[in-house]
């Protein structure tokens, strides 16, 4: 356990900051909580990496008027179905996801020419605000995207960020892969079949076929 809080009557919400830093060992965390009248619950488990490295992006890009490494492109700025460059997409094929960073008019991919014009990191974060997806391109990768991963299982919905070296952070439409049950499908389909990517590829839409 490395942070505990027992609330008092007088604290007026159930939220506690942990003031103790986390040993350099401590690789992940998971928070808990009991409630008198509803028992024990459980949080998500954060990557401490993947968490701080977004967190570090985030802090970078506080404006929201300049088109510079300070410039972030919310969530709420995103026209559903109209991308545009710098727009960070989902692409699934099967059960594994990638992230883009989408180029001239969201129809190609954003330039990757390290270390003058290219994406540093893109990321997800899950319907929890967790980081669930998280790599770092640089000069790791030729394009502007992360070599596919798996779907993690407990997402029900993740928004997809992309952190340029020039132009800031972005963030792209929310996307939900297809409910184990057979559920609604809460993504959007758009065939992406260009020189960089797989035929049949999904930009924006669900784990299944049309």
């Amino acid at each position: 356990m490395v942070c505990a809080h027992q609330f008092l009557p007088t604290e007026k919400a159930p939220e506690h900051v942990c003031a103790e830093p986390l040993a350099a060992s401590v690789t992940s965390v998971t928070s808990y909580e009991y409630c008198n009248l509803h028992g024990l619950w459980v949080g998500p488990t954060l990557n401490v990496g993947w968490e701080v490295a977004a967190a570090k992006m985030f802090g970078r890009a506080t404006q929201s008027t300049t088109v510079n490494p300070s410039y972030f492109h919310p969530p709420a700025q995103i026209v559903p179905g109209s991308p545009v460059k710098h727009e960070a997409k989902i692409i699934s094929i099967g059960n594994e996801l990638s992230i883009v960073a989408l180029g001239n008019s969201g129809k190609d991919l954003h330039p990757h020419v390290h270390p003058a014009h290219y994406i540093e990191a893109v990321f997800a974060k899950d319907q929890h605000g967790a980081v669930a997806v998280y790599q770092e391109l640089g000069a790791s990768v030729t394009t502007a995207q992360s070599k596919p991963v798996a779907i993690p299982l407990s997402a029900t919905r993740l928004v997809p960020y992309e952190f340029c070296n020039l132009h800031g952070l972005w963030a792209g439409e929310s996307w939900a892969p297809l409910s184990p049950a057979g559920g609604t499908c809460l993504g959007v389909f758009r065939n992406y079949e260009d020189s960089t990517h797989t035929p049949g590829g999904r930009v924006g839409g669900c784990a299944h076929d049309e």
